[in-house]
């Protein structure tokens, strides 16, 4: 059976919210979900979890119990590029998801990592629900804040070395008919000023 079918036929858990229905499949072993791996990435299983958002976008839950070493291979994806140049100091994620960017964060070496996640459903399955299959709430340094990101960004006088937002431009809102609900104001030079004074 392929992913997307035990996904879809077993679900672990669905949540639903306002705005959005959150589909947890059950842990599969395989190579790891990345975004754009290199071709040099060591061959590796390992356990995640896929979490749907509205039957049409996704994230990654990697099972992680604390032990780094067996994140390496995000050292091979394209879209934590940023961390290979800078990775000490303070890093903020923009839409935590599964909780991928924040331990790529950790891996590349940060210990002062913050996320912010619209989705308060993603935030209590690492919190709650999931917490015992992935730890990363429980790293030292790492905070999670449910709200906009740029509202959060806007309010806050924290500042930050690093502020990574990769592929947080979901379609999901459009698969559950519901785009009007989920305007997004990251991509916008306002945005961008919030951000890079930060």
């Amino acid at each position: 059976m392929a992913k997307n079918e035990l996904e879809l036929s077993s679900p672990a858990l669905i949540r639903w919210n306002t705005f959005s229905r959150i589909m947890a499949s059950p842990s599969v072993e395989g190579p790891p979900a990345l975004w754009g791996p290199s071709p040099i990435t060591p061959v590796q299983k390992v356990p995640e979890r896929f979490l749907n958002i509205d039957g049409s976008a996704a994230t990654t839950m990697y099972r992680f119990d604390g032990n780094l070493s067996e994140l390496e291979f995000l050292r091979y994806d394209i879209t934590n590029l940023a961390y290979t140049i800078r990775h000490q100091g303070r890093s903020a994620v923009i839409g935590v998801g599964g909780g991928r960017d924040m331990l790529s964060a950790y891996v590349f070496g940060f210990r002062d990592v913050t996320g912010i996640e619209l989705n308060p459903i993603f935030i209590d399955l690492l919190t709650r629900e999931f917490r015992g299959y992935n730890h990363l709430a429980g790293l030292p340094g790492t905070r999670l804040f449910v709200d906009d990101a740029r509202s959060w960004f806007a309010r806050t006088t924290e500042r930050f070395d690093l502020i990574e937002m990769s592929l947080v431009d979901t379609w999901a809102a459009t698969g559950a008919g519901a785009f009007s609900l989920s305007e997004n104001g990251l991509y916008t030079t306002q945005g961008g000023v919030t951000f890079f004074r930060r």
